[in-house]
C-alpha cells in the first residue's frame, strides 16, 4: 500500500517536472503567483495593462479563450511554432485599440521580440520587458486555462499550487487556480479544510468559526448591498456594517460621498487610491497647489490610466514647486538663491533673505564658485619667532597641497601661497651692541679667549710637572754614572 502510494506520488512529480511550461509560462515568470506579490509590483486595480483587474477581466478573458482552443496546445510536447504564435496573439491582446488595455506603455512590449523567440535564460536574450510580459501572460492565460479547459492541460502549461504549498502530500492536494492559495487539502475523517487557515481542523472548529464568521461585516456586489444604496457606476464594492447592516460603499477613482455618487474632485478631496502614484503620501490638490497665494491654480487631469489626478500651475513670485515632495505641489518658497548660480557649490541666503552667497565645495573660491584654488592642508602651528632678540623678528607657518600628492592620481597645482610670515614685537638683546649678529661674534670671540687661556694654563703646568720629572730622574742617572767611572778609573791605577 504504501509502495503504491509513493509510487503515485513519483508519477506525478514526475509529470509535473517533465511538463512544458513555456507557452504562457517560463522561467522568467514568478515562481508563486500570490496576490500580495502582484500588489506590490503592478496592483490590482485601475485600467492599466498590467493590473490584475484588467488581466482577469472579461475582454481579455474572452480573447484568450478564443487563443488556448488551439488544437497544437493539446499535442505533447508543444511545438516552438504554436508556442511563437500564442505568444504573440497575447502580445496582439494586449494592444488591442478600444478594449480599454491601450497605453503608451505598451510600445515597449510590441516591439519586444525576445518574448516570442524565448526559449530558458541562459541561452536565449531577454529583458526587464521579456520578464514582465511573463509575468502577464502566465497570470492571464493560466486563469483562462483552468476555468475553460481540462485539468491536464493546465497542470501541462501551468504553475501547480500544489507543488509549492507544505500543508499535506502532492496526492492529497487538489488545485483550482493559479494563484498559491488557490488549493485544497484532503482532509482525515472527522476534520475539514479551512481555506484561511491553509490546514485540516476538527470539524467542530471549523463550525465554530463559520458561526464567528456570520457576526463579521459581509461584502457584496454594488447592486447587493441594500437594493442598490450604492452607486453602481461609482462603486468598488460594499460592506454591510454594524447590528443593522448598514450599508458601507467603497468608491472607484473618481468618485465619492455616501453612496460614491458623487464625482471626485482632486483639487478638493484628498486623492487615496493604491494605484497612483505616491497616493498615499498625496494632500488635497489645493493644499497642494497652495492656492490662496494669488496666481497659483489647481487643475483635474485625467491620467493615462483613466485616473483622476490634478497638476499645479504656479504662477506666483513667491511659490515654485518642491521636488522633494512625491507629488504635485506649489510648496517652494522662492529666494534669491533661485538667480544666484553656484558652479562648485551650494547657493544659502542670510537670515532674512535678503543677501544669498555661495559656499563653495573644496578647492573652489570666488563668488560664484568657479575659481579653481586648490585643496590646501590646515596651516601649521605659528613658529617660534626668529631671531631671539632685535628690532626685525618674524614667526612662520606653512601648509601643504593636498591635490599635489604622489598618491593623487589628477595633480592640480593650489593657487596661494604655501608659506606665511608674521613679524612679532622687537625684544632687547642683552648686549649693548643689540643685534643678533655683534651678540654671536661677541659670544664667540669671549669663548675662543678662554679657551686659549685655559690651554696656556694646562700647557706650563704640563711643562713645570715634565721639567721636575726630567730633572730628578736625570740628575739621578748622571750621578750613578759618574760614580760608576770614577770607580773603574780607581782600579785599573791600582792594578
Amino acid at each position: 500500500m504504501y509502495w503504491n502510494a509513493y509510487l503515485s506520488s513519483f508519477v506525478m512529480l514526475l509529470r509535473i517536472a517533465t511538463s512544458t511550461e513555456d507557452v504562457f509560462c517560463a522561467d522568467l515568470s514568478p515562481h508563486r503567483i500570490s496576490v500580495e506579490h502582484w500588489d506590490q509590483l503592478f496592483g490590482i486595480l485601475g485600467t492599466d495593462y498590467k493590473t490584475m483587474e484588467t488581466l482577469l477581466s472579461w475582454n481579455m478573458e474572452n480573447t484568450l479563450r478564443e487563443l488556448t482552443l488551439a488544437s497544437c496546445l493539446k499535442v505533447h510536447p508543444v511545438s516552438t511554432s504554436c508556442r511563437r504564435q500564442m505568444r504573440l496573439a497575447f502580445q496582439n491582446a494586449l494592444t488591442t485599440p478600444g478594449d480599454g488595455l491601450f497605453s503608451p506603455e505598451v510600445a515597449l512590449l510590441q516591439t519586444d521580440s525576445h518574448f516570442v523567440t524565448y526559449s530558458n535564460r541562459h541561452n536565449s536574450s531577454w529583458s526587464h520587458t521579456t520578464q514582465t510580459l511573463f509575468a502577464l501572460s502566465c497570470l492571464s492565460g493560466c486563469h483562462v486555462i483552468r476555468k475553460y479547459h481540462s485539468t491536464q492541460l493546465f497542470e501541462k502549461l501551468c504553475r501547480n499550487p500544489c507543488m509549492t504549498q507544505k500543508s499535506c502530500e502532492i496526492r492529497s492536494c487538489i488545485h483550482f487556480g493559479a494563484f498559491e492559495h488557490q488549493y485544497r487539502c484532503t482532509c482525515a475523517k472527522g476534520h475539514s479544510w479551512d481555506y484561511e487557515l491553509h490546514t485540516c481542523l476538527s470539524s467542530q472548529l471549523v463550525e465554530y468559526r463559520q458561526a464567528t464568521k456570520l457576526m463579521q461585516p459581509k461584502m457584496w456586489s454594488p447592486v447587493g448591498c441594500s437594493k442598490g444604496f450604492c452607486n453602481s457606476n461609482g462603486t468598488m464594492f460594499c460592506y454591510l456594517i454594524g447590528l443593522h447592516w448598514h450599508p458601507f460603499c467603497v468608491c472607484r477613482p473618481g468618485y465619492t460621498g455616501p453612496t460614491c455618487s458623487e464625482l471626485h474632485d482632486p483639487c478638493q478631496h484628498r486623492i487615496q487610491h493604491p494605484d497612483l502614484p505616491n497616493a498615499r503620501f498625496s494632500v488635497a490638490g489645493n493644499v497642494a497647489c497652495n492656492v490662496n497665494y494669488k496666481g497659483n491654480r489647481c487643475l483635474p487631469k485625467w491620467s493615462d490610466r483613466n485616473l483622476l489626478q490634478y497638476v499645479c500651475s504656479c504662477e506666483s513670485s513667491d511659490w515654485s514647486p518642491n521636488p522633494e515632495l512625491p507629488y504635485a505641489n506649489c510648496l517652494r518658497r522662492r529666494t534669491l538663491c533661485d538667480s544666484t548660480v553656484c558652479v562648485y557649490g551650494r547657493c544659502v541666503t542670510a537670515e532674512r533673505g535678503r543677501t544669498a552667497y555661495c559656499i563653495c565645495m573644496p578647492g573652489f573660491g570666488g563668488p560664484a564658485c568657479s575659481q579653481w584654488f586648490g585643496v590646501w592642508t590646515e596651516w601649521s602651528p605659528w613658529d617660534r619667532c626668529r631671531p631671539a632678540c632685535g628690532e626685525s623678528r618674524y614667526a612662520v607657518r606653512y601648509r601643504d597641497c593636498e591635490s599635489m600628492q604622489p598618491n593623487v592620481l589628477r595633480k592640480l597645482e593650489c593657487r596661494g601661497a604655501a608659506l606665511e610670515y608674521a613679524e612679532c614685537v622687537s625684544h632687547a638683546c642683552i648686549q649693548s651692541e643689540g643685534t643678533f649678529i655683534n651678540s654671536y661674534f661677541s659670544i664667540r670671540q669671549h669663548a675662543i679667549s678662554q679657551t686659549l687661556s685655559t690651554a696656556a694654563i694646562g700647557c706650563t703646568i704640563m711643562g713645570v710637572l715634565w721639567l721636575t720629572f726630567f730633572s730628578s730622574v736625570l740628575s739621578r742617572t748622571i750621578l750613578t754614572f759618574i760614580s760608576a767611572v770614577a770607580s773603574h778609573s780607581l782600579t785599573r791605577r791600582s792594578t
